[in-house]
């Protein structure tokens, strides 16, 4: 792929003067694409000889975590739940249950671990989001999972992952569906991902029957829609809630990879940190210099800290879910947000922004270090209640902002 760009700068040489030419490079692989998301593409690869400026304009993008965000995130499809398909309140919380441990299982379980914080977290094991991952051959793949993402455990508090070496049809594993499906407070999720299409179906459509009487999501790979995934989707009776997904029709979303609103969220960010008297909802971003000036902004930043732009975005279904039901619960079409409710969801996304940073590779500071970003030592992974207030308020300006951005993309 890399050596593809390369090539692309003679095609370069053709175009006016100025033209970049956009770059969406798929990389198959989970880790060469989390690889990538971490390097530097060199200026040479990006630019044909002779130009200082960037002449592409690269976009990684992966096909089982594209599939993954347009489930759940703020990019997601129509017909698909949202894994808080109920408000978040009381002792309510997600309970994502992935059977297959592959590729598509993976990006399944890092998309969850990015989204899966709420304001009713209350640092008590029952107010955690629950991901349960199970797969007959666990015992071979979970090594090399720690060893790519080692701080999972310790460094994301609000999210409990439990791996179970078994198949969806075992004794144990169809009793705690069962459980988790009759658990009032658990919004549970089952996200069918293995290898076979035809397995894939038949484990969807044979899990303990209190998943279908509950408001349980089954969710089920398959490569293509027609034929029996045509007819599942239609089904209103005891599959209602089991919906297909995966298709390799469908693994391409001009949504996700348009940069538009991370390029936003990144230059209110750091008009925000240079304190230059920036008001997002009296700046138009429409207006061209200062859609120049983000732009600019965002070809400067490494691979890496575009996707943290890209990751925050989707996130913000939830925030505005937490809002709405608020709002509905009030009677009130709008409102000014309460200021524990502001305070809840800064707190989210500031475990959001944890998990995020953890799950691309960092690590908190220990006792003496301070950041370190060539090895991703961060001294901000720690609880929001050590955060400075400088701190805190940059994660109150990104709940500030979310219904400002949706206004100007919606």
């Amino acid at each position: 792929s890399l050596a593809s760009l390369a090539g692309l700068r003679g095609a370069m040489a053709r175009r006016k003067e100025g033209d970049v030419l956009r770059v969406n490079v798929q990389f198959d692989r989970m880790p060469s694409y989390s690889n990538i998301q971490m390097l530097a593409i060199p200026h040479e690869y990006l630019s044909y000889p002779g130009e200082r400026c960037h002449n592409l304009y690269f976009r990684p993008f992966n096909f089982y975590e594209n599939w993954a965000r347009l489930l759940w995130s703020d990019y997601a499809r129509e017909g698909y739940a949202p894994l808080d398909f109920c408000p978040m309140v009381g002792a309510r919380h997600v309970h994502l249950f992935i059977i297959g441990f592959n590729r598509m299982g993976l990006a399944l379980l890092l998309e969850s671990l990015r989204l899966c914080h709420y304001t009713n977290y209350d640092g008590t094991p029952e107010t955690r989001t629950r991901i349960t991952v199970v797969d007959r051959q666990m015992a071979e793949l979970l090594p090399s999972f720690r060893a790519r993402y080692p701080y999972i455990d310790e460094q994301i508090e609000d999210v409990q992952v439990e791996f179970v070496a078994a198949d969806a049809d075992d004794e144990q594993v169809r009793a705690m569906l069962d459980e988790a499906a009759r658990d009032e407070n658990e919004l549970l999720t089952v996200a069918v991902a293995l290898h076979d299409p035809d397995t894939s179906l038949a484990t969807a459509l044979n899990l303990p029957e209190a998943v279908y009487r509950s408001e349980s999501k089954v969710l089920v790979r398959q490569e293509l829609q027609r034929g029996l995934g045509e007819v599942l989707d239609r089904d209103t009776a005891r599959h209602r809630n089991v919906k297909v997904f995966g298709m390799l029709t469908a693994g391409v979303s001009g949504g996700l990879l348009d940069d538009e609103r991370p390029i936003f969220i990144n230059h209110n960010y750091e008009k925000m940190c240079r304190l230059d008297g920036f008001d997002a909802a009296s700046t138009p971003y429409a207006s061209d210099d200062e859609r120049r000036k983000a732009h600019e902004s965002w070809i400067a930043l490494s691979e890496s800290a575009r996707w943290a732009n890209r990751y925050q975005t989707d996130a913000f279904g939830g925030y505005k879910r937490a809002l709405q039901h608020y709002r509905s619960t009030c009677g009130i079409a709008t409102a000014q947000i309460p200021e524990p409710l502001y305070e809840a969801l800064a707190e989210a996304e500031h475990r959001r922004w944890v998990a995020e940073r953890t799950v691309a590779g960092w690590r908190a500071a220990r006792e003496g270090e301070g950041r370190d970003n060539t090895f991703r030592v961060h001294d901000m992974i720690v609880p929001y209640a050590q955060l400075s207030d400088e701190e805190r308020a940059k994660d109150r300006a990104v709940v500030g902002n979310v219904e400002h951005i949706e206004r100007l993309f919606s």
